[in-house]
């Protein structure tokens, strides 16, 4: 990091020396990489019904328990797992828009990264080492880049394992702050349960000693058995800190067990893919943890083994974990990766650094998305002109794109929309396979006849809407370079407009 250190008052140039070191200018590399790969990622779905959520609870004094959004499930019982993420994306709406947004979310990403850096440097001891897995652990990561609620539960894991990495080095920790970061993650996302999966499985590996080959396990003493068994107890006992009490608890895993239909048809839920360039990363560094397995000779802890084969099962099942992998593996790669030679700080060239690190901050700002950059990119993925005109010409009933509904819900007041990406309630009801069924043609006009719809709104050239402009009962209310917007004639009657979106 930057020091200072005493001059001889004989030196006539000054009377300190200020310097940057290595290991902090790999650390603002790092972070400065994570912040430029977090550019242009904004237009996520769900951030625009994580906002309206906000400020309605902030407007009501009262978390929903029932859905709001939606005119389809209006009034089924549903229950906000991220709602303290919520305040705080809202939070920084208020405080600076778009680029309040941005800002948020760079500095949760950074420090996810840098995080994971930090994790691999606590196991390796080696900065080098730390940075170079850090760096393709970073590639992995970038598939939850964005503002996303997950991210806050990531960072809850990463403290979980450094105070645990901790407790196995020290053979003690104060692990009783695990039930203070329990009760805070729980009210944040539905990942806690991923966080108690991990204390479990540590818990469990040092219940017996033994040596199996290249594995091998350290037992815990009756004592430490006592502190992790009070530990996870005081864990699950915070849980039942959050608004919503047991039923928060239950809803993730009541939820997982119905929402297949989502699954197979939600990218961020599906199944790895090889063929692309981050399942080929996913691919190289798994190859690469073996050969280094193999050369390097390095026997496997018990605890390394049951987490990196719980997060490369969620990683390799949802592709939204993969951060999750990236979290767990990238330590014990950076283990492996101990030929890098140590930081020699005799070697250092501390004003070198410095300048590099200024002209990389400089670079930052230069990158760092302009407001007018910033509306841009939310203009070319959503429809703008379209919820503009819904609000001139309010439309009860309109079948909108999956990924549009947050965005209408917050952008024209009192629009309630078919569905949005809560995927969860829509497929409990129904209503998700009921939308499946007609972006295809396959039941189109029954599910327009089943839910009353008087308008649709999709992207302009897709099948509902060149197949609906020429029905004689539709007209077009509304076209954009993005959006179309059809309504039926013999409900609503309006002249066509045109608009830049």
């Amino acid at each position: 990091m930057a020091t200072c250190t005493p001059v001889s008052l004989r030196e006539p140039a000054t009377r300190t020396r200020c310097a940057l070191r290595f290991p902090a200018l790999l650390l603002i590399g790092i972070g400065f990489l994570a912040a430029f790969l977090a550019s242009n990622k904004l237009a996520d779905p769900d951030l625009w019904w994580h906002l309206r959520i906000a400020a309605r609870a902030l407007t009501t004094g009262h978390l929903p328990h029932r859905d709001f959004l939606s005119f389809s499930v209006r009034g089924h019982a549903w229950t906000d797992t991220e709602w303290l993420s919520e305040l705080f994306f809202y939070g920084a709406w208020r405080a600076g828009g778009l680029a309040g947004l941005q800002a948020l979310m760079t500095a949760s990403l950074v420090a996810l990264e840098l995080g994971i850096v930090g994790l691999a440097w606590q196991r390796a001891r080696n900065i080098k080492a730390a940075a170079a897995a850090g760096a393709g652990a970073l590639l992995l990561a970038t598939v939850s880049f964005g503002p996303r609620t997950i991210i806050f539960g990531y960072l809850c894991t990463i403290g979980l394992l450094a105070l645990l990495e901790r407790y196995r080095r020290q053979r003690h920790a104060p692990l009783w702050l695990l039930p203070l970061l329990f009760a805070l993650w729980v009210n944040l996302h539905g990942s806690w349960a991923l966080g108690l999966a991990l204390l479990a499985l540590f818990t469990i590996s040092g219940w017996r000693a033994g040596v199996w080959g290249w594995l091998h396990a350290d037992a815990w003493t009756p004592r430490q058995r006592r502190e992790l068994l009070l530990a996870t107890l005081g864990s699950c006992l915070a849980l039942l800190l959050n608004p919503y009490g047991l039923h928060m608890l239950l809803y993730p895993f009541w939820v997982s067990l119905r929402e297949m239909v989502a699954i197979n048809h939600v990218q961020e839920w599906r199944t790895i893919n090889f063929h692309l360039l981050r399942g080929k990363l996913l691919l190289l560094l798994l190859l690469g943890l073996f050969l280094l397995t193999l050369i390097r000779r390095r026997a496997w802890r018990v605890s390394d083994l049951l987490w990196a084969g719980f997060a490369l099962y969620c990683g390799l099942t949802y592709e939204r974990f993969l951060v999750l992998t990236a979290i767990v593996v990238t330590p014990m790669l950076a283990e492996r990766l101990d030929f890098f030679p140590p930081y020699r700080p005799q070697l250092d060239r501390p004003w070198l650094n410095l300048a590099l690190a200024l002209g990389l901050t400089g670079w930052l700002v230069v990158v760092f998305p302009s407001s007018r950059r910033l509306h841009a990119e939310i203009q070319a993925h959503f429809p703008q002109g379209a919820a503009a005109y819904l609000v001139r010409h309010p439309i009860p009933r309109v079948l909108n794109a999956y990924d549009w509904g947050g965005y209408l819900d917050w952008q024209t007041p009192g629009y309630r929309d078919f569905i949005d990406s809560r995927a969860d309630v829509f497929v409990q009801t129904g209503v998700f396979q009921d939308y499946l069924n007609a972006i295809v043609l396959r039941r189109l006009n029954p599910v327009l006849a089943k839910y009353r719809i008087q308008a649709v709104l999709f992207p302009q050239n897709s099948p509902v809407i060149l197949y609906l402009e020429r029905d004689p009962d539709w007209k077009m209310a509304y076209r954009g370079r993005l959006s179309a917007l059809l309504v039926r004639r013999r409900i609503v009657r309006v002249a066509a407009t045109r608009g830049s979106q």
